[in-house]
């Protein structure tokens, strides 16, 4: 966006589901609320969303059409809807919960070739629905961070697919309370400081 234009600030987060009290449902709206604070307008991509819930945190629906059949191609199909309405809207963040592209932050919620080694002693197959996507987004490297609920998940990521843990994030519970109580940090005026201090609420893992 350039410095000239009036048009505010855009943030798109990119969820398939918004309806139910999940973590990444959670993450999701307290995201929103944050860019809200901001001075962000901002749009949650989602294929099933309660739309009031997502208004209460000061951002609106985007519902996305949902492939109707279950498998690989459903997640892959969200990530082309979002990239597609991206080209469109071209807002000035996109945060990514595992299911599309993105060249800002990622959130991943489960680690799903982890937990079928760890379950079951074996290896997911290679059409797995979760998998194919996390193999897709995670193994292509256009996020400039990946933010991960744990250490285990940490080690992991780096490991399958080389991520280098200086871009590989911790989530802690009061992270991002504590960033929209930080009254200077909610004047950030443009996207970078403001994804810089996103950054900052989750300290760097240490290896």
């Amino acid at each position: 966006m350039s410095a000239g234009s009036s048009r505010a600030r855009r943030a798109a987060i990119a969820i398939r589901q918004v309806e139910k009290s999940t973590g990444a449902s959670r993450v999701a709206l307290a995201q929103a609320k944050l860019l809200n604070d901001l001075g962000f307008d901002v749009s949650l991509l989602v294929e099933r969303g309660n739309a009031g819930v997502v208004t209460d945190h000061g951002a609106s629906v985007v519902k996305l059409w949902r492939w109707p059949f279950k498998g690989a191609f459903r997640r892959f199909w969200f990530n082309r809807r979002v990239q597609s309405w991206c080209r469109r809207n071209r807002p000035d963040v996109l945060l990514s919960h595992g299911d599309c592209e993105t060249a800002d932050t990622l959130y991943l919620h489960n680690c799903v070739h982890l937990a079928e080694q760890y379950i079951r002693g074996r290896e997911l197959p290679a059409q797995h629905e979760v998998a194919s996507i996390h193999d897709h987004v995670l193994g292509g490297g256009k996020f400039r961070q990946v933010v991960v609920n744990s250490r285990l998940m940490g080690n992991e990521l780096s490991h399958r697919y080389g991520i280098a843990m200086a871009s590989i994030l911790p989530r802690s519970r009061s992270a991002i309370r504590d960033t929209i109580l930080s009254s200077s940090m909610c004047s950030a005026p443009v996207p970078t400081e403001c994804l810089r201090v996103m950054r900052l609420a989750w300290p760097r893992m240490k290896s």
